[in-house]
């Protein structure tokens, strides 16, 4: 474990997750704690083991709809009622909630707080949760003397800034939008645990190429330009594309050339789920078709691919990698909103919406963002135009498990190779470089 403020001391007890999790339990209260490494190091894996097993009382929050609904907790601007658009520290832009308001009583009570995906969120955004905890608790400590744990990779997705308003207000408050230039850590500084063992590959020198791409070192370019157009023999190639109107149009060409007859399968939507949907509400699937599961299941997980092996009334069935055809049922998703409930003295959940879908997604192509998280045996990296997001070609060349398995359309430059200089600033300060 690193840490930007000197008292803290490197913890060595056996397996990576299993020092952070006793970490978590045994620490301190009031302390911001950032859990993360480089892609296929099992980041979402630790933090379903930690939210699942701590015995503080937690509340799990993702700064978009999908990813809390992927974890089963709340967007942080529901959570804390926050405004949209540029957010400052005052009552118009943080709701204040009165006192004995059962919103008041959760803030009041909740222990710890898990960021997921901490990478987007922004600085002004945990500026205005610093602002709420204070406020609504009454404890003028950083957080209001929570404790935060924050998982994600600055290297993989960062922060959405829209032109005019949010640009002008970040550029003069903050360093830059990332959450670690946020003026409240620097009362708390920041505990790091960075993960270093890779599940995802296990290829050293494939590793390595990884590694320099990912900190914006073009040194190891030729090593994967050696797989521009490089056939790829193996079942369910998935193409990664930049832009959601690709990934659309493939899916939606190759559907077309199938001559097998198509069914739709429309979602059924109850309560505030108006938009953020996990599942297309409308899915057009036929046999050969080739999907992807958008939620865990007995025989699958959220990420695996197969191929439509027959479709029915209510529900599909789907040929594995290993040739296993399973049944796939319509399932539910579950929108919530935590509580605090008054009888048991706890926080609790609420259900606020649920959505119902076959998990399925088509899958002959599938955008880098979406792919964030995903394990993929074969793959084609589709980069029709320079790359434009930080660490965008990274994040579509970590996900697959060997290099044999991956195919570019073109050769990648060095201006692909796109890297935020305050990630780089804040990770050598933190000495994670």
């Amino acid at each position: 474990m690193n840490s930007l403020t000197p008292s803290h001391s490197a913890v060595n007890l056996g397996p990576e997750q299993a020092a952070v999790l006793r970490d978590l339990e045994q620490g301190p209260e009031g302390r911001f704690v950032f859990v993360t490494g480089r892609a296929g190091t099992g980041k979402s894996t630790l933090l379903r083991e930690f939210v699942s097993g701590t015995r503080l009382e937690t509340v799990v929050l993702a700064p978009t709809g999908l990813a809390a609904i992927q974890v089963g907790g709340q967007t942080l601007h529901s959570f804390f009622g926050l405004s949209l658009g540029p957010l400052t520290n005052d009552p118009e832009c943080v709701t204040v909630f009165r006192k004995g308001h059962p919103k008041q009583r959760l803030l009041d009570r909740v222990q710890c707080l898990v960021l997921d995906e901490v990478s987007m969120v922004r600085a002004d955004v945990l500026e205005a949760v610093d602002f709420s905890l204070r406020t609504n608790t009454g404890r003028n400590l950083p957080f209001g003397g929570k404790t935060l744990v924050a998982f994600g990779d600055v290297r993989q997705l960062e922060p959405v800034v829209q032109a005019g308003a949010d640009l002008e207000m970040i550029a003069d408050r903050f360093a830059s939008p990332f959450f670690f230039d946020a003026p409240a850590l620097r009362e708390t500084g920041i505990d790091i645990w960075n993960l270093e063992t890779v599940y995802r590959q296990q290829d050293p020198e494939f590793l390595w190429a990884l590694e320099k791409i990912r900190i914006g070192d073009p040194s190891e370019l030729s090593y994967f330009n050696e797989r521009v157009a490089a056939r790829l023999e193996r079942p369910n190639t998935v193409t990664l594309t930049a832009t959601n109107g690709k990934a659309d149009a493939i899916n939606a060409a190759t559907l077309a050339k199938l001559s097998t007859t198509a069914r739709f399968y429309r979602a059924e939507k109850t309560g505030s789920f108006e938009r953020d949907f996990p599942a297309d509400p409308l899915l057009q699937l036929k046999p050969g078709a080739q999907v992807m599961f958008v939620k865990n299941g007995r025989q699958w997980s959220n990420g695996t691919i197969g191929v439509v092996a027959s479709t029915g009334e209510s529900g599909v069935e789907v040929r594995l990698g290993d040739g296993e055809v399973v049944s796939v049922e319509p399932e539910n998703w579950e929108k919530t909103r935590y509580k605090w409930d008054s009888m048991t003295q706890r926080i609790g959940k609420e259900v606020v919406g649920e959505y119902r879908q076959i998990p399925l997604r088509l899958a002959w192509a599938v955008t880098i963002h979406k792919s964030q998280g995903l394990t993929l045996d074969s793959a084609v990296v589709d980069l029709d135009r320079r790359a434009f997001a930080h660490g965008q070609v990274y994040v579509a060349l970590s996900r697959c498990r060997t290099i044999e398995g991956l195919s570019l359309v073109r050769p990648i430059h060095a201006e692909d190779i796109v890297v935020n200089p305050r990630v780089a600033e804040f990770e050598a300060r933190a000495k994670l470089a």
